[in-house]
């Protein structure tokens, strides 16, 4: 087994990459090697996308960001806000891509090497399961998923949204007017904040689609959703809190669901969400599997790796600070604190 020779340029790189990822039925959206660039650029970190061959032809892949962050120290992790660890044909192409990995942390002097994926890596010192991805599988007979999938409360909600005259449109052009709606959301529930740009760059990478609420006529919650092979991936969705009580959370993801399912996908993957958390709660109501994250940890210059939930502890009265913040300061400290928390 070789490592990809030196003398590749980024064009035929990628175009080998994704190639290899839309074969092999493990990938992510967040393998795509589009993504490099837009993190390298946003984040400021550092792309490693190394590749294990046989003869010339890719085996496995593992895309790799080397970090300075002040509350971890020096880090090299998947794509920061995913799952996207190792892709391998084999074990001789796994075991090939973890050494690279554990060398190419050597050479950096980094405090921890983590993967992020469905499976655990077995030779890691640490392994968390903190989150979880809720996927749904989809079928053109929408109605197999309203009756089968769906808990009988989301349903109701569903109905109380269409009752309280929510109306979904699909409107890829609203993307800043939902942006505006997501921004204040985060802030209330004391969440980072991506800066618009963010958003578009995504959506110049991947097919995308934007469910938007209305109510009276004025805008109020969005959802978009990216497409990546036979999967829909929704990884922002908002709307605003006055307006919850019409349940429009509801209607949106059903809408997105029904029109992905008519549209051919297969699955649906509600995005990331802590054990036991809100999000958690309210994504296991549309009937999906979660499939579990493993965050496996090879500690080189700490003891223990990071944690979601004692971060979010230790920043208790910070948070409860930045919720009280107006929304054009909160973007601000947005744009730069997520940066330093790629959790």
């Amino acid at each position: 087994m070789q490592m990809t020779p030196p003398n590749i340029s980024n064009s035929d790189k990628k175009l080998t990459w994704n190639e290899y990822i839309q074969h092999n039925n493990n990938a992510t959206i967040f393998h795509d090697y589009g993504l490099k660039q837009l993190i390298e650029q946003y984040y400021g970190y550092k792309g490693y996308y190394l590749t294990a061959e046989n003869n010339g032809v890719i085996k496995g892949v593992l895309p790799l960001f080397f970090a300075r962050t002040k509350p971890f120290g020096k880090i090299l992790i998947n794509v920061p806000f995913g799952a996207s660890g190792l892709l391998a044909d084999d074990n001789d192409a796994q075991e090939e891509l973890i050494k690279k990995a554990q060398k190419l942390g050597d050479e950096l002097k980094v405090d921890f090497l983590e993967f992020r994926q469905f499976s655990a890596i077995q030779t890691a010192q640490k392994v968390t399961k903190e989150n979880v991805e809720f996927i749904l599988p989809l079928s053109t007979d929408t109605d197999q998923i309203w009756k089968n999938a769906l808990q009988a409360e989301a349903r109701n909600l569903v109905r109380k949204a269409i009752k309280s005259k929510i109306i979904v449109k699909e409107d890829i052009s609203a993307l800043k007017d939902f942006h505006t709606i997501y921004a204040r959301n985060m802030r209330d529930i004391g969440g980072l904040t991506y800066p618009i740009s963010f958003m578009q760059q995504l959506c110049n990478i991947f097919p995308s689609k934007l469910f938007v609420a209305y109510h009276n006529d004025k805008m109020i919650g969005g959802l978009l959703l990216f497409c990546f092979k036979d999967l829909a991936f929704n990884l922002f969705a908002s709307s605003l809190r006055e307006y919850f009580r019409y349940s429009p959370n509801f209607l949106l993801y059903w809408e997105a669901i029904k029109n992905s399912g008519e549209a051919g996908f297969k699955n649906f993957n509600f995005g990331r969400s802590q054990h036991g958390s809100g999000t958690y709660l309210f994504k296991r109501q549309w009937g999906g599997a979660p499939e579990q994250v493993y965050h496996s940890y090879f500690l080189k210059n700490t003891k223990h790796p990071p944690s979601v939930g004692e971060s979010k502890n230790k920043m208790g009265l910070a948070l409860s600070l930045y919720k009280k913040m107006p929304v054009f300061i909160t973007k601000i400290i947005g744009q730069h604190a997520i940066k330093q928390f790629p959790l």
